[in-house]
């Protein structure tokens, strides 16, 4: 049986080829991603650990959980004496970072692709940082400047020339001193970077007497772990002292975390690759099964036992799966090549690294492909192993009827089932809607390429019913074949309906959030212009603008926002909140007063939006114990419930 397995085989190679591409491409997406993926962990741990090799302890502000990001709030200069008086600390310094975005030659401020545009302070001690200089030197005075490399070389910036960097505050114009990168990478991440000496760092950055972080180096035979407890000791309340070693790994888990879209994405695009080669895998082998129906008999004639040609049957799927596994193997670590320069190409520049291939990314790469192809190979092997021996008797397989009720059955209920998932996902919320949308959506196919054989054959009727006055025999040949065994035409449909239904989903998702979206803006917004940070940031900007606006004789009516967090007291999950001008913001957008007057809200009050106060119970006049972050549980007053509108 395995001489005859093999033979069978190398008979069909091209055709098992040719099947297995679809395996190869969906191996070769998840074992890409994984290599391209734990590239990026080992490049950014490197890069961060070599940042943090000179820093033994960093002191910085505890994280509120309110915060977005975990933004933690400044810590006063005057820590510097404190921490240096402190026994076994060598050297201290202080570090500032905020929002900066660079300015190009035709007065364009530069974006990002959702990167950050961050300013930072150029550290005096070497170690303090993962800034190291490419051309020039490191700013020293006010006045000067040291840009990123990417930037730089994207730009056409040089050392001596003149650039403008927006802030929080004035903007300001500066002289190229330096070009600078992290570590290999000529940005992190796809941000952008203006590093000033520390004294220019913290004035134009809003930081005046404060630092974000002081970094602190040991002295000789002094452990980091030991300086951070005696560190601790000396802290006011609300300040904490970490090793370098946990804030570098903390960093790198947040540049990692930034780009896990990138890795979600394409295992997600691998998913539905292997998906679309399951059905062609399983549609194959019913060719193949059906062609060698009287080479099987035989085998069943000669006495092979059912079992024995079902595992021939699988034996060749499993061949087939390990195959396409190594190639798809091979294949991914290009791939992975190919997804960096990808990145590159969006200004995501990522630090170098030797290429990761771990034991994982090849036992997962050759689970999902063989297990993916057996799967769909199962059941063509069953039906084989239900041939007859007396078929090798006959000339012509006769076609098998269909089993109507048993389909209806298993079809209707899986594509019910479905559509309920996707429902759920779809309008259920919940942190597993995506998922349920994803089962709902892939279960919603089985069941239609289920159901599809019972309805084939009407439609081969209907849409063959020109070709026999158009083609005359050969469109009457075709349709009749297309009508006599409707299982095979549905099973040979079955990948290409999933293809052509996938790219209408998305197609069609695409224009619908679009309409959707335009539709809500022009109801919601009454304002002409929207005045908002660029892309990459989500620093604001200094609300001396809103006063300056005011003056002007060409504005009528303006309405400053400005968001945070909250959440209710005893509840662990944050919800978004807006601050406005109350006397003006229904001017510029319209909110849908449901209860309650805008006029009565002040300091002590709040407006709800509607499915917000249902969830809670909360009508007009209650009392909200609001929790922040720095100002802790504030009773606040609901003073009315709007319906919709751009407010969290």
């Amino acid at each position: 049986m395995l001489r005859a397995t093999l033979k069978g085989l190398l008979a069909h190679k091209f055709r098992l080829a040719l099947t297995a591409i679809a395996v190869v491409l969906g191996v070769a997406f998840v074992a890409g991603t994984l290599v391209l993926t734990d590239t990026i962990a080992k490049a950014f741990d490197e890069v961060f650990a070599n940042a943090q090799e000179g820093v033994d302890v960093e002191v910085r502000a505890q994280a509120s959980d309110l915060a977005a990001g975990g933004d933690r709030e400044r810590i006063p200069e005057e820590l510097l004496s404190v921490i240096q008086r402190v026994e076994g600390v060598d050297r201290v310094e202080g570090g500032v970072t905020g929002y900066a975005q660079i300015v190009d030659e035709s007065g364009e401020a530069i974006g990002t692709t959702g990167a950050p545009t961050f300013g930072i302070s150029w550290p005096t001690y070497e170690g303090f940082s993962a800034l190291s200089i490419r051309e020039g030197r490191a700013p020293l005075t006010g006045g000067e400047v040291a840009i990123d490399a990417a930037t730089a070389e994207r730009h056409g910036f040089a050392i001596g020339d003149r650039v403008t960097v927006l802030f929080q505050g004035p903007q300001e114009e500066f002289q190229v001193v330096g070009i600078a990168g992290f570590g290999d990478a000529d940005n992190l991440a796809g941000a952008t970077m203006a590093a000033f000496d520390v004294a220019t760092a913290q004035r134009v950055l809003g930081a005046e007497d404060t630092f974000d972080s002081i970094f602190v180096a040991a002295d000789e035979g002094v452990g980091a772990g030991e300086l951070r407890d005696r560190i601790s000791e000396a802290l006011p309340q609300g300040v904490e002292a970490q090793t370098g070693a946990a804030v570098a790994a903390e960093q790198a888990n947040a540049i990692k975390d930034a780009l896990g879209f990138f890795n979600t994405f394409l295992l997600v695009f691998a998913a539905i690759a292997l998906f679309v080669g399951a059905f062609i895998i399983f549609n194959t082998f019913n060719i193949l099964v059906t062609q060698r129906t009287r080479e099987l008999a035989l085998l069943r004639a000669l006495g092979a036992s059912p079992r024995q040609v079902t595992l021939s049957v699988l034996t060749e799927a499993g061949i087939v799966g390990l195959a396409a596994s190594v190639v798809g193997l091979g294949l991914g670590i290009l791939v992975a090549f190919g997804l960096r320069a990808l990145l590159a190409g969006f200004g995501i520049d990522l630090p170098s690294a030797s290429l990761q291939i771990l034991p994982r990314t090849i036992a997962v790469a050759f689970l999902v492909g063989i297990l993916v192809t057996l799967v769909a190979a199962l059941m063509p092997a069953r039906r084989a192993a239900r041939i007859s021996p007396i078929a090798a008797m006959k000339a012509v397989e006769a076609v098998r009827p269909l089993d109507s009720r048993r389909r209806m059955v298993i079809g209707g209920a899986l594509v019910a089932g479905g559509v309920a998932l996707g429902l759920v996902g779809l309008f259920g919320g919940g942190d597993s809607a995506l998922q349920a949308v994803g089962i709902g959506v892939a279960a919603t196919f089985i069941g239609t390429a289920i159901l599809s054989p019972l309805i084939a054959q009407p439609l081969a009727r209907a849409i063959g019913s020109p070709l026999p006055r158009l083609a005359h025999l050969p469109g009457k040949l075709g349709r009749e074949n297309a009508m006599r065994n409707p299982r095979r035409t549905a099973s040979t449909s079955a990948a290409l309906m999933i293809g052509l239904a996938l790219v209408g989903t998305f197609l069609i998702l695409g224009s619908s959030l679009k309409t959707s979206v335009g539709q809500t803006i022009e109801r919601t917004l009454r304002a002409d212009y929207v005045i908002q940070p660029g892309v990459g940031t989500m620093a604001g900007f200094s609300p001396e603008l809103a006063g300056l606006l005011a003056d002007s004789p060409d504005v009528t009516a303006l309405s400053p926002l400005r968001f945070g967090q909250w959440r209710e007291e005893g509840s662990g999950a944050t919800s978004w909140l807006s601050g406005v001008d109350p006397a003006q913001i229904e001017q510029v957008l319209f909110l849908d007063v449901a209860e309650g007057d805008l006029a009565s809200l002040d300091d002590d009050g709040v407006f709800v939006r509607e499915d917000e106060a249902e969830a809670k119970g909360l009508e007009v006049g209650e009392t909200l114990r609001m929790e922040f972050g720095a100002a802790g549980v504030v009773p606040m007053e609901v003073r009315g419930i709007y319906r919709e509108g751009w407010l969290a």
